[in-house]
């Protein structure tokens, strides 16, 4: 976050085991995808049932679009 100049409540962290939990708590939104039972507790949210996509959608993008924005491209 100091890198790139931004604060940490606009960090979204996403992690699946319990060493990902000091990350997770300190990011503005901690996603846990896949997780144990203790991780997904820690988190404030998670995502167990879809591939990592599912944290795009949960984040209201879509992947085509997402993939045409990283291009430099309009959707």
């Amino acid at each position: 976050a100091a890198k790139e100049n931004i604060s940490l409540s606009q960090v979204i962290a996403v992690g699946d085991g319990a060493n990902d939990l000091p990350m997770l708590d300190v990011a503005g939104l901690g996603i846990a995808f896949h997780a144990k039972p203790l991780v997904r507790q820690g988190a404030g949210q998670a995502i167990s049932n879809v591939g990592l996509d599912g944290v795009l959608y949960f984040l209201g993008l879509r992947d085509r679009e997402t993939m045409d924005q990283l291009a430099g491209r309009e959707g």
